[in-house]
Protein backbone atom coordinates (compact mmCIF):
# COMPACT_ATOMS: atom_id res chain seq x y z
CA UNK A 1 0.00 0.00 0.00
CA UNK A 2 1.39 3.74 -0.96
CA UNK A 3 2.44 5.41 2.40
CA UNK A 4 0.48 8.67 1.30
CA UNK A 5 -2.86 6.80 0.97
CA UNK A 6 -4.12 7.94 5.03
CA UNK A 7 -3.32 11.58 3.68
CA UNK A 8 -5.21 11.30 0.39
CA UNK A 9 -8.12 9.71 2.43
CA UNK A 10 -8.55 13.20 3.98
CA UNK A 11 -10.32 15.12 1.17
CA UNK A 12 -13.54 13.79 0.65
CA UNK A 13 -13.41 15.75 -3.29
CA UNK A 14 -10.57 16.56 -5.99
CA UNK A 15 -11.19 20.30 -6.02
CA UNK A 16 -9.91 20.06 -1.65
CA UNK A 17 -6.53 18.77 -2.48
CA UNK A 18 -6.33 21.46 -5.85
CA UNK A 19 -7.45 24.21 -3.30
CA UNK A 20 -4.99 22.43 -0.59
CA UNK A 21 -1.89 22.78 -2.97
CA UNK A 22 -2.93 26.61 -4.03
CA UNK A 23 -2.75 27.55 -0.51
CA UNK A 24 0.47 25.46 0.57
CA UNK A 25 2.25 27.10 -2.17
CA UNK A 26 1.35 30.87 -1.78
CA UNK A 27 1.94 30.32 1.60
CA UNK A 28 5.38 29.02 1.36
CA UNK A 29 5.36 32.01 -1.34
CA UNK A 30 4.81 34.11 0.93
CA UNK A 31 7.43 33.01 3.73
CA UNK A 32 9.64 33.19 0.98
CA UNK A 33 8.92 36.69 -0.69
CA UNK A 34 8.89 38.20 2.40
CA UNK A 35 12.46 37.78 3.34
CA UNK A 36 14.71 40.67 3.32
CA UNK A 37 16.90 38.97 0.13
CA UNK A 38 13.93 38.68 -1.74
CA UNK A 39 13.71 42.33 -2.70
CA UNK A 40 16.07 44.49 -4.74
CA UNK A 41 16.34 47.51 -1.41
CA UNK A 42 17.23 44.55 1.09
CA UNK A 43 14.53 45.23 3.54
CA UNK A 44 11.67 42.94 3.64
CA UNK A 45 8.25 43.91 1.36
CA UNK A 46 5.92 43.11 4.53
CA UNK A 47 3.58 40.11 4.95
CA UNK A 48 0.62 41.48 3.15
CA UNK A 49 2.17 42.64 0.15
CA UNK A 50 4.51 39.37 -0.17
CA UNK A 51 0.84 37.52 0.03
CA UNK A 52 -0.64 39.49 -2.91
CA UNK A 53 2.36 38.61 -5.04
CA UNK A 54 2.74 34.94 -3.76
CA UNK A 55 -1.15 34.89 -4.64
CA UNK A 56 -0.77 36.63 -7.81
CA UNK A 57 2.27 34.74 -9.06
CA UNK A 58 0.59 31.55 -8.12
CA UNK A 59 -2.41 32.44 -10.49
CA UNK A 60 -0.73 33.66 -13.33
CA UNK A 61 -1.42 37.43 -13.47
CA UNK A 62 1.51 38.15 -12.24
CA UNK A 63 1.13 41.71 -10.43
CA UNK A 64 4.07 42.84 -7.64
CA UNK A 65 4.14 46.15 -5.89
CA UNK A 66 7.81 45.47 -4.78
CA UNK A 67 10.65 44.62 -7.32
CA UNK A 68 11.67 41.23 -6.39
CA UNK A 69 14.81 39.61 -7.22
CA UNK A 70 16.08 36.16 -6.61
CA UNK A 71 20.16 35.72 -5.58
CA UNK A 72 21.31 35.26 -9.76
CA UNK A 73 19.68 38.52 -11.18
CA UNK A 74 17.09 36.97 -12.61
CA UNK A 75 13.82 38.92 -11.66
CA UNK A 76 10.52 36.97 -10.55
CA UNK A 77 8.33 39.50 -11.99
CA UNK A 78 9.74 42.34 -14.00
Amino acid sequence: MVATAPLLARFRHPGQVVDTGFGLVIGIGTALLSLPVATTEGESAGWVTALFTAASAVCVTGLALVHYELPEERVIVG
